[in-house]
């Protein structure tokens, strides 16, 4: 049971990036960010009143820290999403693993040599899948989807931290749109141009709708259950997209890009094995421990 409620997760995850494709005619992505926001804000004051979650934390930094970064997630996913196809765009930013297992280079850590191996393979899959002659959009988006990956290894390490102090999940959920609903609602005033008519869109609902099913079950998937298997499972998503392009948008990638996809998934998806491997052992770099606020 667990199996299958990743495995929606991971469609309702690509489901979101085709919603968002489709809204690219009529909403900046500056508007969809915001409703985004707004919307899991409010759903997540409710889930804080049911469950008499306080608000105060005694951590804001590390909060507004990781608000900082998972805005800057939410953004490049939806440029992204907006300007390439629905497989690609997640892809890239299922390369999350491979910049978490990247960190641990700093201050000369030491680094698994498999990892390294993986982090390699994974360029090469990049090379491969976004080669010109397999490209229909701008160059530009690849590094921008890169760095959805990187923002995304960013907010996991973050979230590890933010659970080492044991701050609860919805207070931590509600610290993020809460700050991102007031950085994106401030460009919203002077750059937006959202109308009530645009808010009663058909694919926007759809995303918030997918958006909702996801966030439940993710935690239901992840509640229990081996790890690397879960992550196993996440990475379906990428083949959902690839369905969605081709039976909705038209989009066919050809086998040069499959085997580059496929190339990715495997490296990020070794990586994971190996972190979960250290972790089990005690032997993970300090920078993937869960750790205090400095």
């Amino acid at each position: 049971m667990t199996a299958l409620w990743i495995l929606f997760s991971s469609f309702c995850s690509a489901c979101i990036l085709a919603s968002i494709q489709c809204l690219r005619e009529t909403l900046a992505f500056i508007d969809v960010a915001f409703v985004q926001f707004l919307f899991v804000l409010a759903v997540t004051v409710v889930v804080m009143l049911v469950r008499k979650v306080p608000f105060s934390t005694h951590v804001w930094h590390l909060h507004l820290l990781r608000s900082v970064i998972g805005v800057g997630v939410v953004i490049t996913q939806i440029i992204t999403a907006m300007n390439m196809p629905v497989a690609a765009a997640q892809t890239l930013q299922y390369t999350s693993p491979l910049f978490v297992a990247g960190f641990s280079f700093r201050n000369g850590e030491h680094i698994d040599w498999r990892i390294l191996a993986a982090i390699v393979s994974a360029f090469v899959g990049i090379l491969v899948m976004f080669h010109p002659s397999e490209r229909s959009f701008p160059a530009v988006y690849v590094p921008i989807g890169l760095l959805c990956g990187l923002f995304t290894a960013a907010a996991i390490l973050m979230l590890k931290k933010l659970g080492g102090v044991n701050e609860p999940i919805p207070r931590t959920v509600f610290y993020f749109h809460l700050h991102g609903a007031v950085v994106l609602g401030v460009l919203e005033i002077f750059c937006g141009q959202l109308t009530v008519s645009q808010l009663q869109q058909t694919p926007l609902a759809l995303m918030l709708i997918f958006l909702t099913c996801a966030q439940f079950a993710r935690a239901l998937g992840w509640g229990k259950g081996n790890t690397f298997l879960g992550a196993v499972f996440t990475f379906s998503g990428v083949f959902f997209a690839a369905f969605i392009d081709s039976a909705f948008f038209g989009v066919t990638p050809s086998l040069r890009s499959l085997f580059g996809m496929l190339i990715i998934v495997v490296a990020a998806a070794t990586c994971l094995g190996l972190i979960a491997k250290a972790e089990k052992n005690g032997k993970l770099v300090p920078t993937l421990r869960s750790q205090p606020s400095d």
